[in-house]
């Protein structure tokens, strides 16, 4: 789709937020100007006329719980990554004619650099910001990192140059319905997840699946194959496929500031994108040893009454939670629980009882977990706790020397707080507050 295809059609942009303020304003920067805001919170009114107010006027809204009820009165819809595609409301709209795109359709139809996308369940985001510091680094061109990490992509797009990088983390959100396939993809571990919004995990593997199916023999496909579906999906690109895994050693010294193998297989697949580009492996070295790893992923807060803190908010799943605990041999305090996405919380549990000296559960789903640890982790101590405040006061209070508290929630944070990030701030601050 070009941005002339939109002139003089009825569109609509289905839900407005961090996904989508930036295209609107692209958008009506080039004159699309029959556009209406669809949204479910009608006190995004405000929002939305304060970040379009030099526009005001040129846009309509339609505002509460009926947001979704005449879609198929537009000829061209963008739905945001929290609009399911097969929503029935959405599907009913296509089969009357009406076009569903999304933001990350259109920045892969006008973007005129080549595209490194990154996906998976864990691991993308740190690989993604791998990739963009390595690169950074070490070409003469501009790279840019986008997506659900770094800026939004049509904050930059008319800056962008032919021979300019672009990188992007993808969700199976924004990957569900795409038609075309970056000039380098990344496929980190992918393993059972957005269960609540995915009607099965096939569909989920297929959404994630699309950043390679329309790839070329020019293109590269780079796949962990730590995941069971690395085997199933080697035949379904035509690119170039490189795997890799948690087991390879690609260079002589890993940096320390990225604990765990899963932080290895990480750098790995940064590596391996890195050489494609003809980054010497040297120099790749010497930019790994200086890159900072994110927050809010295994981030050490402070030591405070003979206990090592550390942050693991982003930590949404069980594999991820089992991840971070595999990383310590000291004993451990966890803080686990939040809102459930399906999951199946055995093996983690398991884990627990193995490996937990005491796990302190509160949240949404902490009824779920207690009730799998009194069947699978009976000798591990267990605290239950109503919000994540009591949780902190909690770990602080048991006698741990030598120890560490890990707040790795293996859930959701949407029960207690905005996103995941929020969390992680949330529990550094209640840590910092704790008294020595």
């Amino acid at each position: 789709m070009d941005i002339r295809d939109l002139k003089g059609k009825k569109v609509a942009i289905v839900g407005y937020g961090v996904n989508h303020a930036s295209l609107v304003l692209y958008l009506l920067k080039n004159k699309i100007e029959n556009l209406t805001i669809l949204d479910q919170n009608e006190s995004k009114k405000e929002l939305i006329d304060k970040d379009l107010k030099q526009y005001f006027g040129k846009y309509q809204t339609i505002l509460g719980k009926n947001y979704l009820n005449n879609l198929s009165d537009f000829k061209i819809i963008f739905r945001t990554p929290g609009i399911p595609y097969l929503l029935k409301q959405i599907q009913t709209a296509k089969k009357a004619g009406t076009i569903i795109y999304s933001q990350t359709k259109l920045f892969f139809d006008l973007c005129p650099a080549k595209i490194i996308a990154v996906t998976g369940t864990k691991g993308k985001g740190t690989t993604s910001h791998l990739i963009y510091n390595i690169l950074k680094d070490n070409l003469s061109v501009k790279v840019y990192l986008a997506g659900n990490f770094g800026k939004d992509p049509f904050d930059f797009i008319d800056e962008i140059r032919h021979e300019d990088i672009v990188i992007l983390e993808l969700s199976s959100f924004q990957l569900q319905d795409l038609e075309k396939s970056s000039h380098i993809a990344v496929i980190t571990p992918i393993t059972p997840d957005h269960q609540d919004r995915h009607k099965s995990i096939k569909e989920y593997w297929q959404a994630k699946l699309n950043l390679i199916r329309f790839q070329t023999k020019r293109d590269f496909a780079i796949i962990c194959r730590d995941s069971n579906l690395s085997k199933k999906i080697k035949w379904l690109t035509k690119a170039q496929k490189i795997f890799y895994s948690s087991k390879d050693n690609l260079i002589s010294g890993y940096p320390k500031q990225f604990i765990g193998l899963h932080n290895k297989q990480n750098i790995n697949g940064a590596i391996n994108v890195a050489r494609i580009l003809h980054v010497a492996d040297a120099k790749i070295i010497a930019s790994l040893m200086k890159i900072k790893p994110l927050e809010h992923r295994l981030e050490f807060v402070v030591e405070k009454n003979g206990k090592k803190y550390y942050n693991d908010s982003y930590s949404t799943g069980p594999d991820s939670t089992i991840a971070g605990i595999n990383c310590f041999n000291k004993k451990i305090i966890l803080i686990c629980g939040g809102v459930d996405k399906g999951f199946d919380y055995i093996k983690l549990v398991k884990k627990i009882g193995k490996k937990i000296d005491t796990a302190i559960i509160y949240g949404q789903n902490k009824n779920l977990i207690v009730g799998l640890m009194k069947k699978y982790a009976k000798k591990t101590n267990l605290i239950i706790c109503e919000n994540l405040a009591e949780a902190v006061k909690c770990a602080n209070d048991i006698n741990l020397n030598d120890g560490l508290v890990l707040f790795s929630p293996a859930s959701a944070s949407f029960d207690q707080f905005k996103n995941a990030s929020e969390r992680g701030e949330t529990f550094k601050q209640l840590v910092k507050n704790v008294k020595t």
